[in-house]
């Protein structure tokens, strides 16, 4: 509830905590005692009651932590940029070395198909020569 700082009611927690194996009559009982304790408002809209955490807790900047958040913020977008350029940078090497790497695998698998294609002539030129020779009296 304070992480999203919006009115909830039971059923929107129940949904987040279903992971965890938890019912929806100790949610509503849990929410209750802690509308009661003054820890969150409740406040009910015919059947259903919605609950939001108190405002007072929240720490609200000042005009001048306002600036300083902006300037952090212009900081900070400024460093997302240039890192996403470098890894785009280190991509297109990746890109590149992948390129080079199948230049080779391709490279190897030709000098074989060469050694393999130039055996197999030089057999098809010995069985021939010898087969002129075995016929010819």
């Amino acid at each position: 509830m304070l992480q999203q700082n919006r009115p909830l009611n039971v059923q929107n927690v129940a949904d987040a905590l279903q992971k965890h194996g938890i019912k929806k009559a100790t949610i509503q009982k849990v929410l209750d005692a802690l509308a009661e304790s003054g820890q969150v408002s409740s406040k009910e809209y015919g059947k259903q009651k919605v609950y939001v955490a108190r405002q007072d807790q929240f720490h609200i900047p000042t005009p001048q932590e306002l600036l300083q958040l902006k300037a952090e913020n212009e900081m900070l977008k400024k460093e997302y940029e240039a890192e996403k350029a470098s890894l785009s940078g280190l991509e297109g090497g990746m890109y590149g070395l992948g390129y080079i790497a199948n230049y080779f695998r391709q490279n190897n698998k030709n000098i074989l198909l060469m050694n393999t294609y130039s055996s197999l002539s030089r057999r098809l030129l010995l069985l021939s020569s010898a087969q002129t020779n075995f016929f010819t009296f």
